[in-house]
């Protein structure tokens, strides 16, 4: 038991750094991500569902063409994709629910930073609950891949556009 709770503290701790410093650097990009959640849950969840699976299906194929070493680089590409959706759809949720609670209580005009603290902290305590919490996590990643996708890293840029 005291294992799992360091593990978890641990956790929290580098989720803290990396949100601390995604908020600093992308704090535009992760706020309208985060506002896109609402108003389009329905949308984000199909496009996180279809994301997963087709990343899990991907990574499938790419192990088994490990075999013949052609697919390590792409394995590997494949993993440093999947990383970066997943910190920030994870930092674009911490926000997200900082924002839910900061307006419940009448907090008006937080901070990205302080608007992650409290969404991270908020998840961490929802997580620590044994079954709940691991599916709260699933539902979290699923919802975080469908926010970045669809709103392209919080960018709504047109990514196969040509450019002059």
């Amino acid at each position: 038991m005291p294992i799992i709770l360091i593990l978890k503290l641990i956790g929290f701790f580098v989720w803290l750094l990396i949100g601390l410093v995604m908020a600093a650097l992308f704090p535009r990009q992760l706020s309208l991500a985060s506002s896109q959640i609402r108003p389009a849950f329905w949308p984000v969840v199909g496009t996180g569902l279809v994301a997963l699976t087709l990343f899990g299906a991907l990574v499938v194929v790419f192990a088994l063409l490990s075999i013949v070493l052609i697919g390590i680089p792409f394995l590997l590409l494949l993993g440093a994709v999947g990383l970066a959706l997943k910190i920030f759809g994870q930092v674009a949720l911490f926000i997200f629910f900082g924002e839910s609670i900061g307006k419940s209580f009448g907090w008006r005009s937080l901070t990205p930073i302080a608007l992650v603290v409290i969404g991270l902290v908020a998840v961490s305590i929802i997580k620590g609950i044994p079954i709940l919490g691991f599916l709260f996590s699933l539902c979290l990643s699923v919802i975080g891949w469908g926010v970045t996708i669809r709103t392209k890293f919080g960018t709504r840029e047109n990514w196969l556009q040509k450019r002059a």
